[in-house]
């Protein structure tokens, strides 16, 4: 109650009252919150009280009928007060009330507000200053014959190249600016529909405030836009060195034919962001449509940070995607569905590809590339796996003549260029190498690989069931989704094949647990089963900037509940500091953090019992078992990533107990 008493000794219409009845008024008041942008009560609905503003702002609107748009005629803000000029009149709402941004308000209902006014001629008063100001306010910013003047305005390059010049020329209507999704125009026709119409087919859900301005005045505008037309649109972003880039359809990818395509300002553009993408060894490319700019994100280490250089206008993005569209062989025309698609690029004499898929937003399609460059997938796999001891495990199961090694972790853990550095480590001319992927994210010569299908039939599993017949050696399935691809895997590694495969599992034990759940027979999983990697990312530390620092007591102990620190045997931690090297991240590059668990016959056994997890992993623990934690020691006590990298990727459930 003191809270709410505090609040009306703020309020412009109520603040008078003494505290015992202000007391009594709050009793009284009804709480509401409203986000960004809602309408709290629209023009010509009924009168229900009155509201104070107790955070946040909201705007009073009027329609214009004839032009089909609305104006805002007046802005309230905290402790002001809406609501009572309908309240006065009876007459339905004479606006529409929306908010401009997260609001906050107290209702006073319509009938404590009579009672309130019929017993104090202060209230009164106090309510006539409030109508005075209001009308006084609404009588500027009606809509107008008088001529504005838009020196006022700072000239918005952005706002005015999202309007075609034969637009602005055609209906004589400039964007002044754009704020709190009301967009503010100067026409020199004030009634110009037609042109309202044209601007807001382009700004999509803003709302116009319209200005009458000058024959001069609008002649001066674009006198002085034409000088800012004659500079770049956008400036291409600093990059280590200049780059020559040519395109090819995947189709045309083979044959090196070129691609002739429209528009070399957008090629411009285009080849700025692929150079700096690459530059930055980024994985993704983000191009996602905004109200007033084109953003630009590159996913670089896994973080995404924004394209550096100018700000690309809202216009350039139409143009942008058909040139992607174009080059992926996409339908340009189709902007509703979801597409995927790919293209290659040669820079500097390095083939590139990129993997497209496009997605429509509330601001039109986003689309995110992935750069799929072969020279840093296929890397060897011993700096996959960086502990040499542990490399050495893999490396001997790997080289078993039958069986099923699972490689398993969450979207974006690095299972694929684990697999592929796995098939590089065994890739010869002696072995029939086949797999079968969707999508295939790298070409790897000398290796047969199939790329399937849904559409059409072609499954996981129908296109494992034909290598088998295709005298393999070693098969990769990129993701085993389903029973009937689980048993198909799982009969070829036990029939004399070996074979790789990814699942989506968080540790080695739910992998067996899921195994189970899709119908893979105890006898089958423990005869067939070599080992399961599961595996997660972490940052590398920038080897020249890293600094020793004592951690936080708190740090300490939750690497230690997590297995990544003993106590016992204390480790001297690195702190990432930033330096040139590495664009002042403290970091450079990525590299794994793994469990592993090989199978013996001591876990196969149980396995083959269906014991219960835990007993699998103390079993486990006897033989060649590590686990996340301890590998992610090895890693601190290595200098090689810091504790933050260290507890982002570790489970710490321990911690939750009591």
């Amino acid at each position: 109650m003191e809270d709410l008493t505090a609040f009306l000794d703020r309020t412009q219409l109520l603040h008078f009252f003494p505290a015992h009845y202000k007391e009594q008024i709050a009793k009284h008041l009804i709480k509401l919150e409203f986000q960004k942008d809602k309408v709290i009560f629209k023009e010509g609905d009924p009168s229900d009280g009155l509201y104070l503003i107790a955070a946040g702002s909201v705007g009073a609107f009027i329609s214009d009928p004839e032009l089909g748009i609305e104006f805002q005629i007046a802005r309230l803000g905290i402790n002001e007060c809406f609501g009572e000029m309908g309240l006065l009149t009876g007459e339905p709402r004479s606006a529409t009330i929306r908010t401009l941004e997260d609001v906050v308000l107290y209702q006073l209902p319509s009938k404590v507000f009579f009672t309130l006014l019929n017993g104090s001629a202060q209230m009164a008063v106090e309510l006539g200053k409030i109508l005075a100001k209001r009308v006084a306010e609404m009588s500027r910013n009606q809509p107008t014959t008088q001529t504005a003047d838009i020196s006022r305005f700072q000239f918005n390059a952005d706002l005015f190249h999202m309007l075609s010049e034969n637009l602005i020329n055609q209906h004589k209507i400039i964007p002044l600016a754009l704020e709190e999704g009301t967009l503010t125009v100067g026409s020199v026709n004030i009634k110009n529909t037609l042109g309202y119409d044209a601007v807001k087919r382009i700004f999509r859900g803003v709302r116009l405030q319209p200005l009458q301005i000058s024959e001069s005045d609008f002649n001066k505008f674009m006198e002085k836009a034409k000088q800012l037309m004659a500079k770049p649109v956008a400036a291409a972003p600093q990059v280590k060195k200049a780059h020559t880039i040519q395109y090819w359809s995947e189709d045309e990818k083979d044959e090196k034919a070129g691609m002739s395509i429209s528009g070399e300002e957008t090629r411009k553009i285009l080849d700025s962001i692929l150079s700096e993408a690459i530059d930055l060894e980024a994985s993704d490319i983000h191009i996602e449509p905004e109200y007033e700019e084109t953003v630009v994100r590159y996913r670089v280490e896994g973080r995404l940070r924004k394209r550096s250089g100018n700000v690309l206008p809202r216009h350039i993005y139409r143009s942008l995607v058909s040139r992607i569209k174009v080059l992926s062989k996409l339908d340009i025309a189709e902007k509703r569905l979801p597409q995927d698609g790919r293209f290659s690029i040669t820079i500097d004499d390095r083939d590139i590809d990129f993997r497209v898929s496009t997605l429509l937003s509330k601001n039109g399609e986003k689309v995110v590339l992935r750069i799929l460059d072969a020279s840093t997938a296929l890397i060897e796999l011993s700096r996959v796996i960086i502990a040499d001891k542990i490399y050495q495990v893999i490396r001997r199961v790997l080289f078993q003549p039958h069986g099923v090694i699972l490689i398993s972790g969450p979207t974006g853990s690095g299972k694929t260029t684990t697999m592929y550095s796995m098939l590089n480590e065994r890739k010869s001319k002696e072995l029939n190498i086949v797999t079968v992927e969707d999508p295939i994210e790298y070409s790897i010569p000398g290796i047969t690989q199939v790329q399937i299908n849904e559409a059409i039939g072609l499954g996981f599993s129908t296109v494992l069931r034909t290598i088998l017949r295709q005298d393999p050696d070693i098969i990769l399935v990129g993701e085993i989704r389903d029973s009937d691809t689980a048993k198909m895997a799982f009969e070829a590694g036990l029939t004399g094949k070996l074979v790789i495969s990814s699942f989506h599992a968080n540790n080695s034990l739910s992998a067996l647990v899921r195994l189970f759940e899709l119908g893979i027979d105890p006898y089958l999983a423990s005869s067939a089963l070599l080992g399961i990697i599961n595996q997660r990312l972490v940052r590398r530390l920038c080897p020249n900037c890293a600094k020793p620092f004592d951690y936080p007591e708190a740090v300490i102990k939750s690497l230690t509940f997590a297995g990544a620190y003993d106590p016992k045997v204390p480790v001297k931690l690195l702190q990432p500091r930033g330096c040139p090297t590495c664009n002042n991240a403290g970091f450079k590059g990525r590299m794994s953090a793994l469990e592993l668990m090989i199978f013996n016959e001591a876990t196969k056994h149980l396995i083959l019992k269906k014991a219960p997890p835990a007993e699998i992993k103390r079993e486990a623990e006897k033989g060649s078992y590590i686990s996340l934690g301890k590998y992610c020691n090895f890693l601190l006590a290595n200098g090689l990533t810091a504790p933050g990298e260290v507890l982002r990727v570790l489970p710490r459930e321990d911690e939750m107990k009591v």
